[in-house]
């Protein structure tokens, strides 16, 4: 290989913009879910009330038996009929929630599939051509699973916060020196957690 005296010299002709890719998914939830902050409300009460209905619920054979021991039958029938309408209500309340579930789901299609749409609408035809069959699809199909993921987090990051709240409050009432020690094997769980 022999040199042959030539060399290529590029300068640019204007300036290269410079893109910043800023992730705005995070950004784009918060805000859908300041838009829907009344549905989310909602989403999280019924789910309390059925977090407090099972709970209740639970608790139906212990008092089913001690009433059977009792041999009342009049207080037999009327904790029968009590649980049955708690699981009603229960039942009631859970298709409320799937239904508000739905409602914002339905909400947050509306806010971002359309503008991902039309991105990839406006694609020209060449970055279209180079991508493999089915990645835009995918990419879709990515976009649901986010937004089921977002979803699913309000509901379960309120409520067990809710929950962690009132059970710690009732632990430490009932026994304080339960509650530390519950408190500091928790601590040692997080960190072991973090490690591996």
């Amino acid at each position: 290989n022999k040199w042959t005296n030539i060399i290529l010299i590029f300068e640019p002709i204007k300036k290269i913009p410079l893109y910043e890719n800023n992730n705005h998914l995070a950004t784009l939830f918060i805000d859908i879910l300041h838009q829907e902050k009344k549905i989310t409300n909602k989403l999280i009460s019924t789910q309390l009330i059925i977090t407090i209905l099972s709970v209740i619920i639970s608790y139906y054979f212990k008092i089913s038996l001690s009433v059977i021991e009792s041999s009342t039958n009049s207080l037999l029938v009327f904790t029968i009929i009590t649980f049955f309408i708690c699981n009603i209500f229960k039942v009631y309340i859970t298709y409320l929630k799937d239904e508000y579930c739905t409602y914002l789901s339905k909400n947050i299609d509306l806010n971002i599939i359309p503008d991902f749409i039309s991105h990839v609408l406006k694609l020209p035809l060449n970055i279209i051509k180079g991508r493999r069959a089915g990645e835009i699809v995918t990419r879709i199909n990515e976009l649901n699973y986010i937004k089921d993921l977002f979803s699913n987090i309000i509901v379960s990051f309120f409520l067990e916060t809710a929950l962690i709240i009132s059970s710690s409050y009732f632990l430490y009432t009932i026994n304080n020196t339960l509650f530390f020690i519950l408190c500091l094997v928790s601590i040692i769980y997080m960190i072991i957690g973090l490690i591996t």
